[in-house]
Order: structure tokens, then C-alpha cells, then sequence
């Protein structure tokens, strides 16, 4: 039975990084990506991660997932916040609750 519920678990894991990718899909289009782009590599960057290339297939994706599920939530949140704040490029509100460095746009 111990590997029945290990399955359930990673199918626990799936679904909820899943719908937590549609959650942030959804706010990162009301955020714009230049802001999406920008929070995601910060919050990769906070866990040492390295950069990605966003020009390549399913690469949100797989940058997203490599952040674990609580990190994730944070930058739905983050997304969220400045969506609802209109925060644009270079004034960022981060999770932790203060007001973020000035970043410039990363083109």
C-alpha cells in the first residue's frame, strides 16, 4: 500500500502545479510579460536558479516547475499584487511584503 500512496502524492503534486501554472498564465496576461519575465527570474534568482531562455519551447513552463510549489505561489502572488496595483517595469512589490529594488526590463 506505501506505493499506492506515493502515487497519489506525485498526482496530488501534478494537479497542483498544473493549476497553479493556469493561475499564473492567467495573471501574468494581466500583469504583461515584460513584468512576468521579470518576477520569474527574480523569484529564480532568490532560490539559485539559473536564468532561462525564454524563446524556447515550454520554457515558462519548465522555469515555473523548477521553482517548487511554494515558490510558485509567491510569484502568482507577486503577479497578482502588481496586476491589482498596476505596478509596471522597475517598481515591483515582492511578496516578502516590501517594496522591491528598482530592476530594469530585461530584454
Amino acid at each position: 500500500m506505501a506505493g499506492a500512496v506515493e502515487i497519489t502524492r506525485t498526482h496530488s503534486k501534478v494537479l497542483r502545479m498544473d493549476e497553479l501554472l493556469e493561475q499564473i498564465r492567467r495573471a501574468a496576461d494581466q500583469a504583461g510579460e515584460g513584468l512576468f519575465l521579470e518576477l520569474l527570474r527574480w523569484h529564480r534568482a532568490v532560490v539559485g536558479l539559473a536564468d532561462f531562455d525564454p524563446r524556447t519551447h515550454g520554457a515558462y513552463r519548465g522555469a515555473i516547475a523548477e521553482l517548487g510549489d511554494a515558490r510558485a505561489a509567491e510569484l502568482l502572488r507577486d503577479l497578482r499584487r502588481a496586476a491589482r496595483d498596476g505596478c509596471h517595469s522597475g517598481t515591483v512589490f515582492f511578496s516578502f511584503g516590501v517594496r522591491g529594488v528598482v530592476v530594469p526590463p530585461l530584454r
